[in-house]
């Protein structure tokens, strides 16, 4: 989807972070920064700072580390807190967060170091929009662990407290199952992803259960759009060279329609009324109703 949303916003740079290669779920990148001009060209010079910046991240709710040895429990009690706040730290600072430090953490200080006029704001520049997803992963948590979990995550006291969620304008992401009929067993020889679908629908329950989300209008339903589509292989993302259908991952049509869902929540979230300068105002006006109208338009040819 975030691959769809960048084309969305049209021509302009790119910057990838080293990949993960040690992870046995996930071997690529781990964070990425693009930026993108309204006018869907890329300006020149150094000192022009794009109308849009968009990130991405990797981070998923961390399965517990193995504890070795004869332990009491009191030990394992404080192996286990210890965990719990090593993947919260990672989480606040992924979306707690400016621009400055964002890229320095995700290793993309390449991102602000050839432009002069982006790097002296980048300390004051927040986002508009976070969007969250917790994911299919941590498969060695159970249902209990993966909600003891989320509740230190989320903790008004330790985690994504209210002032943090609003700082950062929160948005949580249902995640989507996964098709089992395909899943590569040379990779998943366990099965790790069937057993993940009890996990995902477990994650799904909890967040839409929680005010903080769904009363705060925060949610956004990605599962309610793919509920019953991952048993259809038509559905799915074909496989390549006579390979089976993807068990994870969707064909294009589905990504787009999460686009349109991302466009509308941003649209919504605009208070143009705060912007002072007259033709900043225009602009930023002309861009939206441009999008708008793009999106329209494709709905009638589709008609």
């Amino acid at each position: 989807m975030h691959s769809h949303l960048l084309n969305s916003f049209g021509n302009g740079h790119k910057i990838s972070a080293s990949k993960v290669i040690d992870s046995p779920t996930h071997n690529g990148t781990h964070a990425s920064f693009a930026s993108r001009w309204s006018t869907g060209e890329i300006s020149a010079g150094k000192d022009v700072v794009p109308d849009y910046i968009l990130t991405w991240s990797w981070w998923y709710q961390s399965t517990p580390v193995p504890v070795e040895g004869d332990l009491t429990e009191e030990e394992k009690e404080s192996a286990w807190l210890k965990n719990l706040e090593e993947n919260r730290d990672d989480l606040l600072r992924l979306v707690d967060t400016d621009l400055a430090d964002y890229v320095q953490y995700a290793n993309l200080a390449s991102a602000t170091k050839n432009s002069p006029s982006l790097a002296s704001i980048a300390p004051n520049l927040r986002p508009h929009r976070t969007y969250l997803s917790l994911g299919s992963h941590s498969e060695g948590l159970s249902l209990p662990g993966s909600a003891s979990s989320l509740d230190f995550l989320f903790s008004e006291s330790t985690g994504l407290s209210r002032s943090k969620r609003d700082a950062a304008n929160l948005r949580l992401f249902t995640t989507t199952l996964v098709n089992p009929t395909y899943i590569p067993l040379d990779r998943f020889p366990h099965q790790d992803l069937v057993r993940n679908n009890a996990l995902i629908e477990a994650k799904n329950s909890y967040t839409r259960s929680r005010p903080e989300f769904a009363d705060e209008g925060r949610l956004i339903n990605i599962e309610a759009l793919t509920r019953g589509i991952t048993v259809d292989a038509e559905w799915m993302k074909p496989g390549r060279n006579g390979r089976s259908p993807d068990a994870v991952h969707f064909r294009d049509e589905v990504y787009e329609e999460w686009v349109r869902l991302v466009w509308t929540d941003l649209v919504q979230g605009v208070d143009l009324g705060n912007i002072e300068e007259p033709e900043v105002l225009e602009k930023r006006r002309r861009d939206w109703k441009r999008r708008i109208k793009e999106w329209s338009d494709e709905e009638e040819d589709d008609d």
